[in-house]
Parts: C-alpha cells; structure tokens; sequence
C-alpha cells in the first residue's frame, strides 16, 4: 500500500528481488531488480488492451455496490479517452465460484497447516512452545486475554478436522482444479483469446483468481460512497462496511511479470482523475520515507484524545486543518495494536 502509484513503484523497486526460501521469487526472469518507477508515464493508457470479465464481477455485486459500478462505467470512459481500446464482456471461459470457493478452502487450509509449523521451527525464541496450529489453538482457548469464545476459532478448527495435509491426494486435486480456473479458463485464458494488456475490474471482485494463480494486480482509488449511503456493520458488528466517504478502488489485473505494464497503466489513471485528492485525509504524514520519527507523540490526555508533541527538527503527523485534535476512537484503535 502506497500513497501513489509512483510511490508504490519506487517501494516495489527496493523490495522486489529472488529468496532462496521463495520459490516464487526464484522464478524471476530477471537478476536484477527493474526500475519500476520509469513505467510512471502519462501516456500508458495509449493503445493499451483492456478487457471487463463481466460474469467475474456481477456474481458479487449487490446494493451496495451501485456507486462502486456507476463509478467503474465513467472510468471506462477517461480511458477510452486516454486511447485505450475496451473490450466489453470479455468473460471467464469458466467461472464456478462455488466450486472454486469449496476447492480454494481445501489448498488455504492444508497450506496454512503445514506453513505455521514451519514458520514456528524457524522462530529464534518460543517462550511458549508452541508447535503448530494445535497448540495455538489450545493457547488461544486458555488464554482469557484472547477474548475465546467472543473471538472464535471456527477456521482453525476446521482446518485442523480435514485429517489432510497438503501433500494429500484431495488437496492437490483442489490445487490443479483451482488454478486450472483461475489461469486458463480465468485470467490467463482471456488476455490471451483477446490479445489484451490487462482486464479491468472494481477492486471488490478483481482479487480471488490472482490470488490463487499468482498474478499480480495493482489496485487504484476509484471513488467514494456518496454522502446520502446508509450506514452499515459488518456481520459481528464492529467495523463499519459501507458509510459516506468510505473509498472504493479499481484493479488492473495482468500476466506474470507484468507490473510494468500494469504500474504505466495506472500510473495513466491515476493522473487523469487525481481521485485521491478529492478526500482530505483525517491526518496526513509530513515527512516522507528514509526520514524516521525520533520522538513519540505525547502520551493521551485523559479524555483519551492525543497531540502531537512539539519538536524541532523532528518530523511529526500533522492533523488535517480542519480537525483540532485527534480522535478518542482512532487513538484507542491505533494504541490497540503497539
């Protein structure tokens, strides 16, 4: 996450690289890193091929995804209006999200399984020797700190009833069926049939095929919910899912290896619509990256709200204009979680 999409480009630049422990970043075909930032063109959008994989998106909108749509629609115009050629409804050869879910559900837990317990063998320290995902568990249930069972445990225990692993025959059949529909009756399969340079989707539904096939993504702000959008939870009551002002982005979606074509075309987007710039941040930072804090923020007076310290030389957060101090909520969420 970045503030920009140049942003984004210089910090992938200065992480990207091969990892012995990575199979996936061993198979870079390239040594060394490339400069991502030069894709930041202004005219990336020019004679750029982007398809919409309709029946990838309408499957998950519902009423609150309205705004979220209108707003993709006039996208698509700036883009054309940039000279790239969209091809509409450019579906999914197959896409079954029931099935997929079901499949996706087997590979995330027997991965996940098997992942934490290599993980927690590598760890240095391990005051409570904990082993794997049993142990957590059990830690978890016994703990009153973890707030069991108002925060459950319902995936972990499910994972740990499979009595599969992810070397298992049924694991690895759910493996190859799900990224059989996510490259080649999904992604893969329509930038090919249609010659395209990426597909374009609301960042909502642009995420489950890539993530399964291992294919990169670069997600924009699109818009905001209109200030007449009704309020709403989530299911457990606790965060709010939809409100006024709430953003919502647009995802281009490409190849393997594919991020400098992906980072120009955004890049192009972006500086057409300047969407970010039409919120004013609550609190904005002053400093930019490589400068460090030296000095924390003053501790919370006793109404909870918190200022900033006052040091020279020292870069500080600074409140948005508009506000005078910073919210009771936002500090106990935020000191919630050093």
């Amino acid at each position: 996450m970045a503030r920009t999409v140049k942003d984004a480009a210089y910090m992938l630049s200065a992480i990207v690289g091969k990892d012995k422990l990575d199979n996936w970043t061993l198979a870079q075909p390239f040594e060394e890193a490339p400069k991502y930032v030069q894709s930041c063109k202004i005219s990336g959008l020019k004679n750029a091929r982007l398809g919409i994989p309709r029946n990838g998106i309408d499957y998950y909108v519902d009423d609150h995804h309205t705004p979220i749509m209108a707003a993709f629609e006039d996208a698509l115009q700036i883009m054309r209006g940039a000279g790239a050629s969209i091809l509409d409804k450019t579906n999914f050869k197959v896409f079954d999200p029931s099935a997929f879910d079901l499949n996706n559900s087997i590979v995330l837990d027997t991965d996940f399984v098997a992942g934490l317990a290599d993980y927690l063998t590598r760890l240095a320290k391990n005051p409570n020797n904990i082993k794997n995902l049993d142990d957590i568990s059990r830690y978890t249930k016994s703990d009153p700190r973890e707030e069991y069972p108002n925060r459950d445990t319902y995936v972990w225990d499910r994972e740990l009833t499979r009595n599969i692993t992810n070397e298992s025959p049924e694991s690895w059949a759910a493996y190859h069926a799900t990224l059989f529909m996510a490259e080649e009756q999904g992604v893969l399969g329509v930038l090919d049939k249609y010659n395209l340079d990426a597909l374009i989707m609301p960042t909502f539904a642009s995420f489950h095929l890539p993530a399964i096939a291992g294919l990169p993504i670069v997600t924009i702000p699109l818009g905001f919910y209109p200030a007449e959008t009704r309020s709403t939870m989530n299911l457990k009551g606790t965060l709010v899912s939809v409100a006024p002002g709430v953003p919502f982005g647009i995802a281009f979606i490409g190849r393997r290896w594919s991020e400098e074509t992906l980072i120009s075309l955004a890049f192009a987007f972006e500086q057409r619509t300047q969407v970010r710039r039409m919120r004013r941040p609550f609190v904005s930072p002053t400093f930019e990256l490589g400068q460090r804090m030296l000095k924390p923020l003053n501790a919370p007076d006793t109404d909870g709200t918190r200022y900033p310290s006052i040091k020279e030389s020292v870069p500080q957060p600074t409140l948005n204009p508009s506000r005078r101090r910073y919210s009771k909520s936002i500090y106990g969420y935020f000191s919630s979680l050093f």
